[in-house]
């Protein structure tokens, strides 16, 4: 969606000639495809958007935390009240509103309910009288309901109404930020709530500028630096800060803010090109541009580096058909995904490999941990294998002779019987000495055959272990 800036228009006509279109611009612009991301990679961030804002919906209002925060660069103002309802609804604030005001009035929290469902019914009317009934007649410092109200005069407009009203906005965010101060001084975790009432204040403004100087201006970046000061991951406040700080020629600060805002949202660096409010200052936009992706290129490039190093000592390893083949093989897989999002060559392509190789590192580490101990095991079984080999042919011998030595002399008693008692002997004595003899000696043969073969079959076993159950 075109951006509105400060010249011919204000920023209500604008929005009258723009009628909330939903012009999704498909022009894929040269230096985003040289810089930022390639058209590939440009179209599955858009599908990302979506498919943000399609999560936040079916969540049906409950579990969302700071939705603004988590929306970063897809704060859509026609979306405005969608996203913003949901933060009012998220368990974060129910739960703070309900620390800071226990008990809850019970007609102040019927009123806002019904306010907050009203809104989401789209019959916007109705809600702020309902939100103005909690204010005029039961609490005139309740935060949500400014906060709210501020909301619906800076976003109200449906198709069967609009109550935009800038100048109510602005007052009842303006009390909103101070209400919120107050809270937050108490109880910190209403921080992120009090960083978008600034936020949002800091539009106000915004919209009433009519040159780019003057007191609005001041008042914008006042509000929006005061909003990071409550939430620094409020990319929003970064961004918009950049575009004030380009308005009124502040160079370098607009430089640091909108590095910020990119690092914490990337879409801020594919939606920069429509954004003309830096085309006066479009050459440090593209040195902002260029620092960041030869920042992630060098970083990109040294953990790839760092996990090929692991990769060589594990190329090493004889794994095939064992239990660590699939590990290898899907370890290899995302490196070369990595190195393809790398070599786009684009800022989106290092974000991308990044934390690929991260997860790699730890996982290719711990696979050549591993390894290592799987073949130190398998040395230690081999080495017990061959000292049970040496001791088997050792003792195999000597154990199998004894045998043989007694099956011998079983076969052999009675010819030693013969040759002892009548000093003679004959062919049936020689045989029976003969066997005994053969039975020493094969003994002997067998028992040495039997030890050496005691060694291997212990380290076949273990081998055959560590194959895969297929």
């Amino acid at each position: 969606m075109a951006t509105w800036y400060p010249g011919a228009m204000s920023y209500w006509e604008w929005l009258q000639a723009e009628s909330y279109k939903n012009d999704f611009n498909t022009t894929i612009k040269e230096q985003t495809n040289e810089i930022v991301a390639n058209q590939k990679q440009t179209r599955q961030a858009v599908s990302d958007r979506l498919d943000r804002i399609a999560a936040i919906n079916s969540a049906g209002f409950e579990n969302v935390t700071n939705a603004i925060e988590e929306m970063h660069s897809m704060l859509n103002y026609n979306l405005g009240l969608i996203v913003q309802e949901l933060e009012i609804q998220s368990a974060l604030l129910g739960n703070i509103l309900y620390t800071l005001r226990n008990p809850l009035k019970t007609q102040v929290e019927e009123l806002y309910n019904d306010g907050c469902r009203l809104v989401r019914e789209s019959i916007l009317d109705k809600a702020i009288q309902k939100f103005n009934k909690v204010l005029e007649g039961f609490d005139d410092t309740h935060y949500l309901t400014h906060y709210q109200l501020g909301l619906l005069y800076l976003e109200g407009k449906t198709d069967d109404e609009n109550v935009s009203d800038i100048k109510k906005a602005n007052e009842h965010l303006i009390t909103a930020c101070r209400l919120g101060k107050g809270k937050a001084k108490t109880n910190s975790s209403f921080n992120p709530a009090v960083a978008n009432a600034m936020f949002f204040t800091s539009i106000t403004f915004y919209r009433q500028l009519t040159s780019e100087t003057g007191i609005n201006l001041d008042n914008a970046i006042k509000y929006a630096e005061e909003a990071i000061s409550y939430n620094s991951k409020l990319s929003q406040s970064h961004y918009h800060l950049a575009m004030y700080y380009s308005l009124n020629g502040q160079i370098e600060k607009m430089k640091l803010r909108l590095e910020s805002a990119i690092e914490l949202d990337r879409m801020y660096a594919n939606d920069l090109d429509d954004n003309k409010v830096f085309d006066k200052n479009r050459k440090h936009v593209n040195y902002v541009l260029n620092n960041l992706t030869n920042q992630k290129a060098a970083i990109s490039n040294s953990k790839l580096e760092t996990v090929k190093n692991i990769l060589t000592p594990l190329l090493q390893f004889n794994i095939d058909n064992t239990i660590y083949e699939d590990s290898l093989q899907k370890f290899k897989a995302d490196l070369k995904e990595a190195t393809i999002f790398h070599n786009y060559k684009t800022y989106f392509g290092y974000l991308d490999s990044i934390p690929i190789s991260d997860s790699l590192s730890i996982t290719g580490n711990q696979l050549l941990s591993e390894l290592q101990i799987h073949v130190k095991t398998l040395n230690s079984e081999k080495n017990k294998g061959v000292l049970k080999s040496i001791w088997g042919a050792i003792w195999g011998p000597v154990i199998g002779g004894l045998y043989g030595l007694g099956l011998g002399l079983l076969i052999g008693i009675p010819g030693c019987v013969v040759v002892a008692v009548k000093k003679t002997g004959s062919a049936g004595e020689d045989f029976l000495d003969t066997t005994a003899n053969i039975c020493i000696v094969g003994g002997i043969i067998i028992g040495f055959i039997a030890g050496i073969a005691m060694g291997p079959s212990g380290y076949k076993g273990y081998i055959a272990s560590k194959r895969k159950n297929k």
